[in-house]
């Protein structure tokens, strides 16, 4: 069974590393604005103090940003877990919103989101040829080789105060 921590100073390195690790970056852009994962705040899921998953944040106004999230096992608790814990987060901080923004490519996160109830906002046409213009290191194809040409932001409203 895994355990999850919130990210600090203590595991921040650590999650820095994986990071790199996976994905060969430490950064992701969301709407042509870049986040560095490692200053953001989110969970980390560990098996025997190994990192089996993560998920981080970005809360502004008031709505919380999921930047990134991934458990390595697809088809597992972890993400489910993750987004959980995350949305009790932003309950408890009293915020309106939980939203993401994937790519068109990435449909295990697009069925993902969907399963969890949060609804498809809003698809930005050809964003990522925008984005590539100002970050050349987006690949051009993604999940099973689909070109990646879209942004597709998805939102779970919470409850009113």
């Amino acid at each position: 069974m895994f355990t999850v921590r919130s990210i600090n100073d203590r595991n921040r390195n650590q999650l820095q590393t994986f990071f790199e690790t996976i994905s060969n970056t430490e950064s992701f852009i969301t709407k042509g604005i870049e986040h560095h994962l490692s200053a953001l705040e989110g969970f980390i899921a560990y098996l025997e103090n190994e990192i089996v998953g993560f998920l981080t944040y970005d809360i502004k106004d008031s709505a919380l940003e999921v930047v990134a999230i991934d458990g390595l096992d697809e088809n597992s608790a972890i993400d489910s877990s993750l987004l959980d814990l995350t949305i009790q987060r932003a309950k408890s901080l009293h915020l309106d919103k939980v939203w993401s923004v994937t790519t068109n490519d990435n449909i295990p996160v697009m069925q993902f989101y969907e399963k969890k109830d949060f609804r498809k906002k809003q698809v930005y046409y050809n964003s990522i040829k925008k984005a590539r213009a100002k970050f050349p290191q987006i690949p051009e194809k993604g999940y099973q080789n689909i070109p990646i040409l879209h942004e597709i932001e998805f939102e779970y409203l919470l409850p009113q105060r």
